[in-house]
């Protein structure tokens, strides 16, 4: 076997810590993420830091796994890796909006925003394209706006790859037109050869849920439960959002009426944020709350 003729090698390392981490064992996947940052610096790195970071994320430790984002970009600087430079940037933005501390990032937003154009059209769009989902994120709606005619443009010269979908959807859905959301995600999808990303899931299920349609809502929300439905190329962010997936599938099957299912989902939720910042506890213990009034015995 690898791990025998080489052990502690790259391979046997990175394998260990993805084949934990698609298996839902996030534990597991620590240990051997460390040991590739500690003994591969450069790409390796960084992509062990960014699961490092979505571990952290997926317990609620949202300002560990911001700090553990930036050592990903500091790994990916230092080989001038630029583009992972800017997928580590959205890994952060979504940590930050998934536990609620959106804030924190935009300033990094604006720091990519005021850089220099990135050169190559493609690259360009990339860059106005991670600064306009932030700022959609982060509610900053207006300052996303106003760079979707710069996308326009630059989709225009067909000389790149559109990857704006979900920062339109988020601001489809902020202004109150779910259907208009869906129809993003849904061009979104086609350009990307049929593949549903992480973040596109969830901006689904919402928009869905949005138009009262919550059955759909469900069976998109629980696409996220299981990871082999995941793309490799954002699978870092399955542990992020997969509380939130639990979290509003707990409301889905309630408004369902299905409360064995909603006790179920809120009960998950809560264990896997059980000791999440303090900022986060509201939620937590709402969802406690919740599941202890629907699951005590009923009067007659």
């Amino acid at each position: 076997m690898l791990s025998q003729r080489y052990p502690g090698s790259f391979y046997e390392l990175a394998g260990e810590a993805l084949n934990a981490y698609y298996a839902g064992n996030f534990d597991a996947s620590g240990a051997p993420a460390r040991m590739l940052v500690e003994r591969y610096p450069g790409f390796a790195a960084g992509n062990a830091q960014r699961y490092l970071a979505a571990t952290a994320a997926r317990r609620g430790h949202t300002r560990h796994a911001l700090a553990l984002a930036d050592s990903a970009m500091a790994s990916y600087a230092a080989i001038d890796a630029a583009f992972m430079i800017g997928a580590s940037l959205a890994t952060k933005m979504i940590v930050a909006w998934a536990g609620e501390q959106t804030d924190l990032v935009v300033p990094d937003i604006d720091r990519t925003l005021a850089e220099p154009e990135a050169g190559a059209v493609r690259w360009e769009h990339a860059r106005l394209a991670i600064v306009a989902l932030g700022y959609s994120l982060a509610g900053r709606y207006e300052a996303a706006e106003a760079l979707l005619p710069r996308l326009d443009s630059l989709a225009a010269t067909g000389a790149t790859f559109p990857t704006d979908g979900n920062a339109r959807a988020l601001l489809a859905l902020a202004e109150g037109d779910p259907e208009a959301a869906l129809e993003h995600l849904e061009r979104a999808r086609v350009r990307d050869f049929g593949i549903v990303r992480v973040l596109s899931r969830i901006l689904t299920g919402d928009s869905y849920a949005a138009l009262g349609k919550t059955e759909r809502a469900v069976e998109t929300y629980e696409g996220l439960l299981t990871s082999y439905r995941v793309n490799w190329r954002d699978s870092d962010l399955w542990a992020v959002l997969l509380p939130l997936a639990h979290e509003r599938l707990g409301s889905s099957y309630l408004a369902l009426a299905d409360t064995a299912r909603a006790v179920e989902h809120l009960e998950a939720f809560a264990l896997m944020w059980n000791d999440a910042d303090r900022e986060l506890q509201p939620r937590v213990a709402a969802a406690r709350e919740r599941a202890a009034e629907l699951s005590a015995p009923q009067r007659d």
